[in-house]
């Protein structure tokens, strides 16, 4: 596990600061960028990410003859065990900042050296629609399982099945349930893993569909 090498208190990073809560690693979490903020939406709502840390990891390498410094943006740890770090940038800045290249290299050289998976995300995949903007629908529910009910949970898993059935249709089957803890334990069940819902296709809405995942 790491730690983040970068201390937001010491620096000023303007209005493109974001300070957050992460439910997943019980932490504030702290990002430099827009774009940093959105990823981390996707890092924190995907179930297979059991682990993760901004800024984890600082490191010097020699290019052109000169030392240079950089900091990886993130590492994560998947439920599987396997580790990577990430490099999050816009595609411009991959394809004409030097500094973003020279940042890049020094990454992917340190990690093949030390047998790490290195990937390279831009806007595109990051704000990718309507996945980004339904996981941020889903976000400010993760704050609040501590509250999920397991009679509910119980009821829920026993009315989905592996063909998909909408929300509206699920609330039909489950009484006396108000519309809050509905979406709050179905995005619990969707957080640790248990069903699909379908985020990649549609907006969130009553019409979204669920299912469970195959055993």
């Amino acid at each position: 596990m790491y730690n983040p090498v970068v201390d937001p208190s010491k620096k000023h990073y303007g209005s493109n600061f974001w300070d957050c809560y992460s439910s997943k690693i019980d932490r504030d979490v702290h990002f430099y960028s827009e774009l940093e903020y959105d990823h981390w939406i996707h890092i924190e709502t995907n179930a297979n990410i059991v682990e993760f840390c901004e800024k984890p990891k600082k490191i010097k390498g020699i290019l052109d003859n000169k030392i240079h410094e950089t900091t990886f943006d993130m590492w994560i740890k998947w439920k599987d065990g396997k580790e990577e770090f990430l490099e999050v940038a816009y595609k411009k800045n991959i394809e004409t900042s030097n500094s973003t290249k020279r940042r890049i290299q020094l990454h992917q050289e340190w990690c093949k050296n030390n047998n790490y998976n290195y990937r390279i995300l831009n806007e595109d995949e990051i704000r990718k629609q309507p996945l980004l903007d339904n996981l941020k629908v889903m976000l400010p529910y993760t704050k609040n399982f501590d509250k999920v009910n397991e009679i509910l949970i119980f009821s829920l898993l026993k009315n989905i099945k592996q063909n998909p059935v909408t929300f509206r249709d699920l609330m039909k089957k489950i009484t006396q349930v108000d519309t809050y803890s509905f979406y709050l334990n179905i995005i619990y069940l969707y957080y640790q893993g248990e069903i699909n819902i379908d985020l990649e296709e549609e907006y969130f809405n009553h019409l979204s569909k669920v299912w469970k995942k195959n055993e």
